[in-house]
């Protein structure tokens, strides 16, 4: 990456960044079956991906060559899932129908027959591929560990909303339907309250949650390699294509680790589940780019760099986007119904 180009411009990442960070992208076969995992700026270890691909053998990409990237992984999807339930139902179906998002895990877990995954990190397990079952040690990945916190932001803090809204216009062209996402939002962060006494932000997926689903279900768990890259170094790429994921080994190439949601990929990998809910692809696209606004601000807030660490602001980490948002819904429309 040529360094004398600047990162971001107003919360928004160059165009040349963005052209560089698309060179990480690899071509996968329509509805060609990935692993979905997290959208963290870190790459597997090669002995987690090796265990990964054992793993899968050939019912999927080998994860070594591409993956889906979405926050959380399986738990974030499964968020997705719910919250945009109520943006396409009215709020309240995002804690009522199916079974809120316990039963969105589920229905996740089942429509991608087990490969959307959770993770951690060498630092958090103290090993490169093998999760610690035991104890109650935070994990390695923000997403799960602050679901809550999250969640409560964007129902409540009405500066994110607000860049939340220029993030819709930004990616889609208009913000049609935010409103609608908030509501959701809110409904999700009071019954997050109920299950914790009070307190949303509490919610956490924790280690004992991912346990338990090792134990139950035989989850395998991605373990990411290295540091996060500093805010000011890095971004989120929203990826549009419905054809491209990340390609970890391209990652590594350039030396520079960025944040990235496939969202085309991974709305392709729930299409049943969304086509038996009533979600269009749209609906569960834009509630994906509301969650990176807000994941963008908690991820911004526990950088090192003192000047932003404790302020949550999305563009502190910048956001970026590839592809195009109506080429990619008029592909839903046209080739899955959605």
């Amino acid at each position: 990456m040529t360094e004398n180009i600047p990162i971001a411009t107003g919360g928004y990442l160059d165009s040349e960044i963005v052209a560089k960070r698309d060179e990480t992208l690899t071509l996968i076969d329509y509805r060609e079956p990935v692993v979905i995992a997290c959208g963290d700026d870190r790459v597997p270890t090669s002995d987690s991906a090796e265990l990964l691909d054992n793993t899968y053998g050939s019912t999927a990409r080998e994860v070594s060559q591409g993956y889906a990237r979405v926050w959380g992984g399986l738990y974030g999807a499964a968020g997705l899932v719910a919250i945009a339930d109520g943006v396409e139902h009215g709020k309240e179906a995002s804690t009522t129908r199916y079974g809120g998002l316990i039963g969105a895990v589920d229905s996740v877990r089942n429509v991608t027959a087990g490969r959307a995954i959770g993770h951690s990190d060498e630092g958090k397990e103290r090993s490169t591929h093998q999760f610690r079952m035991e104890g109650s040690d935070p994990l390695g990945c923000l997403a799960a560990n602050a679901f809550g916190g999250a969640i409560l932001l964007m129902a409540t803090n009405s500066y994110i909303q607000e860049v939340g809204r220029q993030d819709q216009d930004f990616a889609f062209g208009n913000d049609e339907g935010y409103d609608e996402i908030l509501g959701a939002f809110q409904t999700t962060s009071e019954a997050l309250a109920d299950m914790t006494g009070g307190d949303a932000s509490t919610f956490a997926i924790t280690r004992q949650t991912i346990a338990a689903n090792v134990r139950t279900y035989q989850d395998p768990v991605m373990i990411l390699s290295g540091q996060h890259a500093p805010a000011s170094e890095s971004g989120a790429i929203f990826n549009f294509r419905p054809n491209m994921v990340t390609d970890p080994e391209k990652v590594l190439e350039t030396g520079k680790t960025f944040y990235g949601v496939d969202a085309a990929v991974v709305t392709a990998e729930l299409s049943s589940v969304l086509h038996e809910r009533g979600i269009s692809a749209e609906k569960f696209m834009r509630t994906a780019m509301a969650l990176t606004t807000v994941v963008r601000a908690a991820l911004a807030a526990h950088d090192n760099d003192p000047t932003i660490k404790g302020t949550y602001d999305p563009r502190n980490l910048a956001l970026g986007v590839t592809g195009n948002a109506q080429e990619a819904i008029g592909h839903f429309d046209f080739y899955y119904d959605l």
